[in-house]
């Protein structure tokens, strides 16, 4: 089953297949011990039609939900009723939602195994033919690595010349001040 021709949701763009992978490896299990608790919480919830009693439960108070949450439950539960016929009990179709929920969870564990073994082909292929655009990205690199290069031996070939010449201006500074102080002893006639 190719994962483009499903209707399934899209894997996020954003995360690698790594990443997606490391997230579903316990999928089924996980998936399983959540909907046996799901289970075992709607067994335990009461829900009363007035908003005083809506937070009760049989275990006790919880705080953090809003009548409106549970309005949104009874409107959904009162669906779910009237979707199927009235003979089939609470229990039934809670026991039909959790085989398909099951089911569901089989068809993507297949489909997360198929998209491992693509995942590594994948990988092996990468690894075996180099990518065009890393072809392209390391020839730009290599040819920047190149041009700085030469841009550095061009800077130090300029920094001997300048110094060369700094040295041979001190060298004639000095020759022409001590020529001068000569002259001028010479003139004043001081013996230097």
């Amino acid at each position: 089953m190719d994962y483009n021709q499903t209707n399934e949701l899209e894997p996020p763009r954003s995360e690698s297949v790594e990443e997606i992978v490391d997230c579903f490896l316990d999928e089924e299990a996980s998936m399983l011990e959540f909907l046996e608790s799901c289970e075992m919480a709607q067994r335990e919830l009461v829900i009363s039609t007035t908003p005083a009693e809506a937070t009760n439960t049989q275990a006790g108070t919880i705080s953090n939900v809003s009548p409106d949450d549970i309005r949104n439950y009874a409107a959904m539960m009162s669906a779910s009723r009237r979707a199927t016929p009235q003979t089939k009990s609470w229990y039934k179709r809670r026991n039909e939602e959790v085989l398909y929920l099951r089911d569901k969870v089989q068809q993507l564990s297949a489909l997360l195994d198929q998209l491992k073994v693509e995942a590594t082909l994948l990988s092996a292929l990468v690894a075996i033919t180099p990518a065009p655009e890393l072809e392209l990205w390391k020839s730009i690199a290599t040819r920047a690595g190149n041009k700085a290069r030469r841009k550095r031996g061009r800077k130090r070939e300029i920094t001997r010349i300048l110094q060369s010449r700094v040295t041979q201006a001190f060298k004639s500074l000095r020759e022409d001040s001590a020529r001068n102080a000569l002259e001028f002893s010479k003139r004043c006639r001081v013996d230097v």
